[in-house]
């Protein structure tokens, strides 16, 4: 009786947690001069150490109702490890913000230290994280632009493509560039950017072997260009730096 108990109180709190993580993500906004208790509230990683725990805490129970360690308790375990990796490497972090005729196109977010920076993998239409080209670049720039005119925060960007481009148009447009030291791309994240390149073009009824096999660059060409994460700060015109 207490087991039983104690697994729908586990359950209905993973269950809040995901909800609040999904209202979190798609729909609280918060606006760029915001405080970091505000940022902090609003931010899906704040919930999501909950569900993880909740989600490990139904093996925990199952065990205590005197169920055995086998192999589906352990491949239950190791796809818990494999949500978490997964959550740590592409969980956005702090809160989504509150620009108009920019969201959704590409969301943009703000980290408790006051900075914000695009989460590259959003894009509704042209994803500019899935893409090198000139096209992608420039839809990127016009939202650059578009944002240093609402905002007075530093910008991070994180991109597996390299920021040459982006860097030298935005000096040029008066903005200061600060890069920064590039880091190896994590390896299921790399996984994940490959195969989504390689069906970014397609409907859900067309993601298959032929649609992938059609994609402009072959698999190693996909895999060699995201080895790497570009890093870069952004700060807009009218920010005032020290």
């Amino acid at each position: 009786m207490f087991d039983s108990t104690l697994s729908q109180v586990n359950l209905a709190i993973f269950i809040t947690a995901n909800s609040a993580m999904f209202v979190q993500s798609k729909y609280a906004r918060i606006s760029p001069s915001a405080p970091s208790w505000k940022v902090r509230l609003m931010s899906p990683a704040t919930v999501y150490p909950v569900v993880i725990l909740s989600l490990i805490a139904i093996a925990g129970i199952a065990l205590m109702d005197g169920a055995e360690f086998d192999v589906i308790m352990l491949t239950f375990l190791m796809m818990a490890g494999l949500i978490h990796w997964l959550a740590q490497d592409g969980m956005a972090e702090g809160a989504r913000l509150n620009l108009p005729a920019l969201d959704p196109a590409l969301s943009w977010w703000l980290d408790r230290q006051g900075h914000v920076y695009p989460h590259l993998m959003s894009g509704k239409e042209k994803v500019p994280a899935l893409s090198p080209s000139k096209a992608s670049a420039d839809l990127l720039l016009g939202q650059f632009l578009a944002v240093g005119t609402q905002i007075d925060n530093p910008i991070n960007v994180r991109s597996p493509f390299k920021l040459t481009y982006l860097m030298k148009k935005l000096t040029r447009q008066g903005w200061h560039v600060e890069p920064s030291p590039s880091i190896h791309t994590p390896f299921l994240m790399r996984v994940i950017l490959v195969l989504r390149r390689r069906t970014a073009g397609c409907s859900c009824k067309e993601i298959c072997f032929g649609c992938r096999k059609n994609t402009p660059f072959p698999w190693r060409a996909q895999w060699q260009q995201c080895a790497m994460v570009h890093t870069a700060v952004f700060y807009p015109p009218a920010m005032s730096r020290d």
